[in-house]
């Protein structure tokens, strides 16, 4: 299997993971509301696009902070101690969605649910260089499935457009974010998944060829912005998540074939967010079209 393939399984996975995980929060917020009100304060399918511009806001205040801490030469500690954070606050997250979904109760599954983050938290200080792309996979399906449900889908539709734009300036303008991914990269990080071909190391130069590259890699943020159109997606219809899913697929290949073009590093949120919109756009065409022919129906 080519590199290309085995970075979309990863991608596949993680958006897939991050969607039964939502699913099982919607059914869980709503079956017993009392436990999650605090995570999940509304399920509906509105809400303020002030969201997706805090959230947004968030964001920049952590890359810039990163920036400042990469010039300090201390970001591979920053960013050690953010990716612990998220391992034991995701992995015990998702432990808790699952097993209250099976039917434990708030005590029993928050102790067993700590205890399984508490658990890879400890195999992450202590085998630091294994399973990376497993700790990166799950943070962000979790973070997706979380703001999945908790935004509503134009903030989403916001946010994405935002990160999409942000993302260009910072590859190819500022081009920070290269430096932040070599940094990651060197201290063997799991913010960013990676397939390769034995032990090859990750290429940042101007020409880089997708058909003879021995490495590929994506940002973990990637992963959770897609994750967010998706698991959305399930607060409106089985067709709008199914069509989300596709193109979130389309979207990732058509980053592929535009690195195949540009054979530079480039950022991979324009097409996949742009995919999604276009998804996003495709689901109401056919609602109007089927209520439209309905109305002439009958």
């Amino acid at each position: 299997m080519d590199l290309k393939m085995q970075l979309f399984f990863v991608y596949a996975y993680t958006i897939i993971f991050s969607a039964l995980l939502g699913a099982m929060l919607i059914s869980i917020s709503l079956v017993a509301p009392q436990i999650w009100s605090d995570v999940v304060p509304n399920v509906s399918t509105s809400g303020p696009i002030e969201d997706g511009l805090i959230i947004f806001l968030y964001m920049m205040i952590g890359a810039v902070g990163f920036v400042v801490i990469n010039k300090l030469g201390l970001v591979k500690y920053a960013i050690r101690a953010v990716e612990l954070l998220s391992i034991l606050g995701c992995f015990s997250i998702a432990s808790i969605i699952i097993l209250q979904y099976l039917g434990l109760n708030d005590l029993e599954s928050s102790i067993i649910g700590y205890t399984i983050g508490l658990v890879f938290l400890a195999r992450r200080m202590l085998m630091p260089m294994e399973m990376n792309n497993m700790y990166g996979m799950v943070v962000s399906a979790v973070i997706g499935a979380l703001f999945g449900v908790m935004l509503s889908m134009e903030a989403i539709i916001l946010f994405g457009i935002l990160m999409a734009l942000y993302d260009i300036i910072a590859v190819f303008v500022t081009k920070h974010m290269i430096d932040i991914a070599k940094a990651v990269v060197s201290s063997n990080l799991s913010m960013i998944v990676t397939v390769s071909r034995g032990n090859a190391k990750p290429d940042f130069g101007e020409k880089k060829d997708i058909q003879k590259a021995r490495r590929l890699d994506l940002g973990t943020g990637d992963l959770f912005i897609a994750s967010l159109f998706v698991v959305c997606s399930l607060k409106f219809s089985l067709l709008l998540f199914l069509i989300m899913i596709l193109f979130s697929f389309l979207g990732f290949f058509a980053t592929m074939k535009l690195l195949e073009t540009m054979r530079r590093p480039i950022p991979a949120l324009p097409t996949i967010v742009g995919s999604l919109l276009i998804g996003y756009a495709f689901y109401f065409g056919i609602s109007m079209a089927f209520h439209g022919l309905k109305a002439l129906v009958f």
